[in-house]
């Protein structure tokens, strides 16, 4: 007895009138087979039936599924050949009639294009390749935009190949015909991880105050799509035809680009809790148009007031997000609000919201399966997902009217090689809830319940559930038991490491990647069962979580359960995640553990993790001790005035700021001759020296130099604004400081007045640098605050004291960067020195005006860096400290006395 699909008569009776009118006056446009030597193929189109009770949609019965349809007939190599003769109507077939060969090796298959009034017939020309031709059907952007329901979106079906040799007989094949969009549904609180459209029951916040959905809308939805996918994003044979990758128009643009606010497609509700009507077309995961996947922005509303979450194409919240596929429904199901959205949509669209967790569920739009012998037919799907856990419940409808059906009609089993063999013990138990009985027309509908009765920990088990129902012929459902999901809880969770941003220096991009095995996650799990043991496959239970990617980089880890902890009535494992990506800017990142495990409080309930840890991304807290003997004097020392403003601003100085170091505590020596209130604080092993304006190591001063060094060589950071000489600060001074450094070299100090650049005998000299490639991404020329390179900085007056006879290990920066002759700003590659030959260097105090001669140091009203107006040409002091300080604290980090160690290794 022959098995075959249902559809109302009267649904063939009228495409048959469509087709008889297609293929008669426009018929001799293309190659006329009716009356050659021809095949006839008999194309069982599986096409879901309007009246069958399925979970992706109620459809309409008055509306046929087909109204128009192309038969185009391609050779083996998917060239084309001509279009194909629809010729009849038989019941549920539709018959095409094709050319006959006198090759009896020769194949064709036939392609079905529905719903697409609009197709450009005039690109059918015979040798054109497939994937040539799907880029000349395109879907008009109306189309796309007036989709009410599934019955008006174009369809898509082929044949496998079919030979058409001279003796070959009349050929009959099932076509499975694939939606040319994708459908989205999103709501609050589904009943069903599969739900209708119609069965959300809405959220609250567990005092009766509701959440309604207001708003829905898409963005980067593309404008266009095509007919046909493909033939490389297709897989599986004629009969279970699936498509594997978005198929693209050549040319595909977008309702919106990123900065735009309006959407693709917008929605409107007024106290709905779903949306279910929602088709588009195909688009990638990472965006091949420059504006990015597909999104959306849902408003919902608290308390009369609507805020606006963003919602990724992402499974189950997580970073890895997913190409949106024609034939593919996805199912956005709301579980969660926990605190308010962004205030406008585009706040929420630019940003990712903490506050909302959904559940996405994607099915293949199976169509679904009519069984039917006579006037007796059974109706069900096609395909079941059971998930792997013990007790879950999965319901598939059914509608038929054999009175006789009931469990003893099912069986599950293997199909092995095209055979079937039932299962000894199976782990799927199946009932039929509810026992239904006929209805007044002896129609039975109801569903038939599947339940795993073991925990199916590794493996994903492909059943075949056979059916046997007389008077039909055996048929077969699929049935998947999925892999299953343990329970546990998160009891702790803590970062480990430092993690610092990417820092942009000049034409070099300084990336902080994270390190295996240094940047992790630390993670306790909770059990109440012990899961140190093998499955019935030798395998052990596997845990898995994961964070989504925030700020460029995420947390990952899968392992066995081993060496747990007994707590009272539970076990406690603790597990390592791998941290992977680079950190992009610095400030607080919250990441959210997720996992598809269940809680071990609500075994019903899919877990996505509230548990939240937060990272700091930027350099670790430094300590600096400053001194000058003039701290109250022009800001000499940062304690007062426009450097002061400038450290204390954290858009400076901040985790979010240009420079993100998470705090900087000031130590004050005592101000005056040095005492021993500075080798004190010395000693306290701060990250950061700064020495300003007079700091003397000659003469009685020997002792404080002698620390000095000894704090430089044990890797201390060191910034002098050395000045001209006095009975105090002698050359012996700087021989004391200098020269017990390792590695500074034979220095040569000496006093010197440096030129004006036109400023006159008192007003702003300066230094200036001569660009070197061989210094490109220099932490100070090419630091954070700005590029120094031919810019002018330098002193607040006259004099100044340079060093010369620098070794290799130096680098001088100021005027002609000659070694032998004396140099006025200078850092060494291997020692935390960085000497300044100017003690008035960060004068600033009158930055508004007035004592321009001192002021050579400016910054705006609140500390911000600025070229100084009051000199010729602008002085840089302010944005030359600036990169002075991040060259002093990223090399606090890596080289200091106490940091580098941390991450691992010395050099980053």
């Amino acid at each position: 007895m022959k098995i075959k699909q249902y559809l109302k008569t009267l649904l063939f009776v009228w495409i048959g009138a469509s087709f008889a009118s297609a293929c008669t006056d426009k018929e001799s446009e293309y190659t006329d087979v009716s009356n050659a030597d021809g095949i006839v193929v008999k194309c069982e189109l599986n096409v879901a039936d309007a009246n069958v009770v399925t979970n992706t949609r109620a459809y309409d019965p008055t509306k046929p599924p087909i109204k128009s349809l192309s038969a185009l007939v391609f050779d083996k190599d998917y060239k084309y050949l001509y279009r194909g003769s629809v010729k009849s109507i038989e019941g549920n077939t539709v018959s095409v009639k094709l050319q006959q060969s006198q090759n009896v090796a020769d194949q064709q298959r036939v392609v079905l294009v529905a719903n697409d009034d609009a197709i450009d017939k005039t690109v059918f020309v015979a040798g054109i390749g497939i994937d040539e031709l799907d880029q000349q059907l395109p879907l008009k952007t109306d189309t796309l935009l007036k989709v009410k329901s599934d019955t008006d979106i174009p369809l898509f079906g082929q044949t496998d190949l079919i030979s058409i040799g001279k003796q070959s007989p009349i050929t009959t094949t099932s076509v499975r015909m694939l939606r040319a969009l994708a459908r989205i549904d999103i709501g609050l609180n589904f009943k069903s991880t599969a739900p209708n459209a119609d069965d959300a029951q809405g959220l609250t916040d567990g005092k009766g105050n509701a959440y309604t959905l207001k708003e829905v809308a898409l963005y980067h939805t593309r404008t266009s799509a095509l007919a046909m996918p493909a033939p490389k994003n297709l897989s599986g044979d004629s009969k279970k035809l699936g498509v594997t990758a978005p198929t693209l128009p050549a040319e595909c643009g977008t309702y919106t680009n990123k900065d735009d606010e309006k959407p693709g497609i917008d929605y409107s509700l007024s106290g709905n809790a779903s949306v279910g009507d929602i088709f588009l077309a195909e688009n990638t995961a990472t965006g091949e148009n420059p504006d990015g996947p597909t999104m959306m922005v849902v408003g919902i509303a608290y308390k009369g007031e609507t805020t606006y979450y963003r919602v990724n194409i992402a499974k189950n919240q997580t970073a890895e997000r997913l190409p949106v596929l024609r034939n593919n429904r996805y199912v956005f199901n709301i579980k969660e609000i926990r605190g308010r959205g962004f205030a406008t949509r585009k706040e929420a669209m630019e940003l990712s919201a903490d506050n909302i967790e959904w559940q996405l569920d994607i099915n293949d739009l199976d169509n679904t399966g009519t069984y039917v012998s006579g006037k007796k037919y059974f109706r069900t799907n096609y395909h079941v997902l059971v998930p792997g856990t013990e007790g879950a419940k999965v319901d598939m409808d059914f509608i038929t009217n054999i009175a006789s059906f009931s469990k003893d009609n099912m069986t599950l089993g293997l199909m092995t090689g095209g055979k079937w063999t039932a299962e000894d013990n199976p782990k799927i138990d199946m009932s039929i809830p509810g026992n239904p009985t006929p209805d007044a027309n002896g129609v039975i509908k109801g569903k038939i319940r599947f339940t795993p009765n073991t925990y199916n920990l590794n493996d994903s088990i492909a059943y075949s559930l056979r059916v046997e129902l007389p008077p039909l012929d055996a048929f077969y459902v699929n049935v998947t038991l999925d892999k299953g999901r343990l329970s546990y809880d998160i009891v702790d969770a803590k970062a480990n490491g430092i993690y610092l941003p990417v820092m942009k220096l000049g034409n070099v991009t300084k990336k902080y990647e994270l390190i295996p095995g240094v940047h992790t996650m630390t993670v306790t799990i909770r059990t109440k069962s012990d899961y140190e043991h093998t499955d019935a496959k030798g395998k052990m239970p596997q845990w898995n979580l994961h964070t989504e990617e925030v700020n460029g980089y995420q947390f990952s880890g899968k392992g066995t359960f081993t060496k747990g902890k007994t707590v009272g009535a539970y076990k406690e494992y603790t597990v390592t995640l791998a941290g992977s990506g680079t950190p992009k800017k610095g400030g607080f990142d919250n990441f959210k553990l997720m996992s598809d495990a269940m809680t071990i409080d609500d075994p019903t309930t899919l877990s996505v993790y509230k548990n939240k840890v937060r990272v700091t991304v930027g350099y670790t807290p430094k300590t600096m001790l400053t001194y000058s003997s003039y701290q109250g004097t022009y800001g000499y020392a940062t304690e007062s005035g426009a450097s002061n403003a400038f450290m204390t601003n954290e858009e400076n100085i901040g985790l979010e700021g240009t420079l993100p170091v998470q705090s900087i505590k000031r130590l004050r020596a005592s101000r005056g001759a040095l005492t021993d209130d500075f080798t004190t604080k010395l000693a306290t092993n701060p990250d950061i020296v700064l020495l300003g304006y007079e700091c003397y190591l000659g003469g009685n001063y020997k002792k404080y130099a002698t620390a000095l060094a000894d704090y430089v060589n044990k890797g201390g950071i060191v910034i002098y604004f050395c000045d001209g000489y006095s009975t105090g600060n002698s050359t012996a001074g700087v021989d004391n400081f200098c020269k017990k450094i390792d590695g500074c070299g034979s220095l040569k100090p000496s006093s010197k007045n440096i030129p004006a650049s036109g400023q006159g005998t008192s007003k702003g000299g300066t230094f200036l640098y001569t660009p070197s490639k061989t210094l490109e991404g220099d932490p100070f020329l090419d630091g954070p605050f700005g590029c120094l390179h031919g810019k002018s900085w330098g002193q607040d007056r006259k004099n100044s004291v340079g060093v010369g006879q620098l070794p290799n290990t130096a680098v001088a920066y100021t005027y002609n960067g000659d070694r032998s002759d004396l140099t006025y700003a200078t850092s060494w590659r291997y020692k935390g020195l960085f000497w300044v030959g100017d003690g008035g260097f960060i004068a600033q105090d009158q930055r508004t005006g007035g004592d321009s001669d001192s002021c050579t140091y400016w910054t705006d009203a609140t500390g911000i860096p600025l070229p100084c107006s009051n000199t010729t040409p602008l002085s840089s002091n302010s944005i030359a400290f600036g990169n002075m300080l991040y060259w002093a604290i990223d090399r606090a980090e890596f080289q200091g006395t106490t940091q580098y160690e941390i991450w691992g290794k010395k050099n980053y």
